[in-house]
């Protein structure tokens, strides 16, 4: 248990008030075998001797909703799991071979709805990508003429990225972004508060954040109707440490000092996806069903609720 760090209140809000989704010895079926399926082969062996007596448990937030992995791994371990056990092939190059088309797409209608938002040239608009990769948003952000930046904690993907014309923040730029865009980050976080106060002081006033997690809203019914694999997919052990809903994910940002914003439906309807047809449907019709632009794991905030400058 020495490798695993309790968390005994919320992580968003602080709250003590839980009770248990899920729990079940990593040394037992199915999470031992979710991990010996999930993690680098020769990893395998040492998660177990780390985790013999370590139990994974899914406590939920009373307040906020939030979901979360109550034992998360501590720093040795940690290091362990980001550094070799569960990105094995994870260069540039395999990651480049991942994406689909509709990966690009989806970048491009992203940059797009932030242009849009500013109602502004694309070169007035300085962007931050907060956990950037290999900045493949970056760079497309870029490419539409972005003054786009980039933070991340891998020291070669910096330099990749530094080698583009995408630059790390220093103080001498801290309140000065118009957007700041975390995807896939706070679901990872032991602190994730901690970090959405640090990206809110990234932002100018009128700023606007973008954070996108996987969408948690059917944790519970993943355990309780459909069996456990979905569910542990969702709440991914020792990586997924937190599992947000629209409430929880809502209350991370008020509790920074944000507050929820929802675009224009006009600022999104011309990023439509045209392909395929089903997906093109779905797109167009998407902005008037909807009563605002919260959902699918996607929140936007923005800072002193005071509206993006246009021309």
């Amino acid at each position: 248990m020495t490798e695993l760090v309790e968390r005994r209140n919320c992580p968003v809000c602080s709250t003590a008030s839980m009770g248990t989704v899920y729990s079940c010895a990593y040394s037992m079926e199915p999470v031992a075998g979710f991990l010996r399926e999930s993690y680098a082969p020769f990893a395998a062996g040492k998660l177990a001797e780390a985790l013999h007596e370590a139990e994974f448990a899914l406590d939920e937030c009373g307040v906020c909703g939030l979901v979360y992995q109550r034992w998360a791994p501590g720093e040795n371990l940690l290091a362990d799991i980001y550094g070799e056990w569960a990105y094995q092939g994870s260069s540039m190059e395999s990651a480049e071979k991942r994406l689909s088309l509709n990966n690009y797409a989806a970048f491009t209608r992203e940059i797009m709805t932030m242009i849009a938002m500013f109602d502004r040239p694309p070169w007035s608009i300085r962007a931050l990508e907060y956990g950037m990769g290999w900045g493949f948003w970056a760079r497309m952000a870029k490419a539409f003429g972005v003054d786009v930046w980039g933070i991340e904690v891998s020291g070669e993907k910096v330099e990749r990225a530094a080698g583009w014309g995408i630059l790390a923040p220093d103080e001498s730029v801290a309140g000065s972004f118009d957007y700041v865009n975390a995807d896939q980050v706070m679901e990872h976080l032991h602190s994730p508060l901690e970090t959405m106060k640090t990206i809110a002081g990234y932002l100018r006033p009128g700023g606007i954040a973008r954070i996108g997690v996987p969408d948690g809203s059917g944790i519970k019914e993943e355990f309780a109707g459909r069996g456990v694999s979905p569910g542990l997919n969702l709440a991914f052990p020792l990586l997924h440490l937190n599992v947000f809903n629209e409430s929880s994910l809502r209350n991370l940002g008020k509790l920074a000092g944000l507050t929820p914003y929802s675009p224009p439906r006009r600022k999104i309807f011309v990023t439509t996806n045209w392909t395929p047809l089903k997906r093109a449907i779905l797109s167009v019709w998407r902005p008037l069903w909807r009563k605002n632009y919260w959902g699918d794991g996607v929140a936007y905030f923005i800072k002193d609720g005071k509206a993006p400058e246009g021309r």
